[in-house]
């Protein structure tokens, strides 16, 4: 029986395992290439984020200065 299921069915089995085992390796294949692409992402959103969070402490850093500056004529004018 198992000798006539295999003649039968047989070849339509083993083509299918390999369709399969294809179609896995391709997941896998996309997992990790999905992967790679959202680490870059997040080490680009980190990299942004460095930035803007320098680049706003350079402009509280001025806005201070100009309000002392601001503070020192306004006592330079009693």
């Amino acid at each position: 029986m198992d000798q006539v299921r295999d003649l039968l069915f047989g070849d339509y089995q083993r083509q299918s395992e390999a369709r399969l085992a294809l179609l896995e390796a391709r997941i896998r294949e996309l997992e990790l290439g999905l992967q790679r692409r959202l680490d870059a992402i997040e080490q680009r959103v980190d990299q942004i984020a460095g930035k803007v969070d320098s680049d706003q402490r350079t402009a509280f850093d001025e806005l201070a200065r100009g309000i002392s500056e601001l503070g020192e004529r306004v006592r330079r004018l009693r």
